[in-house]
């Protein structure tokens, strides 16, 4: 019996403090690390569009249609596929006269919008292009953005560039504190920014010339949380 006791009094006393070492805190460092990639972008974004009045909604849907076929045929002189030109927007709405006192404001006419999105994947004729269709009838240029058509490399490069820079400042940190970093405990990414086309709206004179184009560069940028062990 006294063996027995003896050998649960070593089994407890074993088990606390195996309980009290697995509750002693381990010695950590967190840090936060950001990173940045740019590239030039392989896409432009252009968005134009068509917006037609009349007296009547059918025939201000009849011009409008009118219209947007010479902007599709643009379109297609320039190259540019279907599965690249998508419609994003159309609506008839009336258009509203002076109201008399007490009577609501009478329809004096209808308008018509329609507006296309076009992706565009060589640069070279881009100035062209815009000035075509500016010279063909559309009133709803409004303007045109860049971006890429694949990010997801990018991504990774920017999230490969903030490990980079946390343990940077986690080996900074802890040479100046007199430790060393072990093991990375955790990572979080914080936030993963994605390239978004800009526009920049346009202003053309009649009959101007191809429209000068700079795409610039994108940049997606990366932000972790990471927590290294200090030893």
């Amino acid at each position: 019996m006294r063996m027995l006791a003896g050998a649960l009094l070593l089994s407890a006393a074993l088990i606390l403090s195996a309980q009290a070492q697995a509750q002693t805190p381990t010695r950590s460092i967190t840090v936060q690390g950001n990173g940045s990639v740019s590239t030039r972008p392989d896409t432009a974004v252009v968005r134009a569009g068509v917006e037609t009045r009349a007296a009547g909604p059918d025939i201000a849907l009849l011009g409008n249609n009118a219209a947007m076929q010479k902007l599709l045929s643009i379109l297609g002189q320039f190259n540019v596929p279907e599965r690249d030109i998508a419609t994003t927007s159309f609506e008839v709405s009336p258009l509203y006269g002076k109201a008399e006192p007490n009577t609501p404001p009478p329809v004096v006419g209808y308008q018509v919008g329609n507006q296309v999105t076009a992706r565009i994947h060589n640069f070279d004729r881009l100035g062209d292009l815009l000035t075509a269709l500016a010279e063909a009838g559309s009133n709803r240029l409004r303007g045109v953005g860049f971006e890429l058509s694949d990010a997801a490399g990018l991504r990774d490069e920017a999230r490969k560039a903030a490990m980079d820079d946390a343990r940077k400042h986690a080996e900074l940190y802890a040479q100046a504190a007199g430790k060393s970093l072990g093991d990375v405990i955790a990572i979080s990414e914080v936030s993963m920014g994605s390239p978004q086309p800009r526009f920049a709206p346009m202003v053309m004179a009649a009959q101007a010339s191809a429209v000068p184009i700079q795409p610039g560069e994108l940049t997606v940028a990366a932000t972790v949380t990471v927590v290294y062990e200090l030893k």
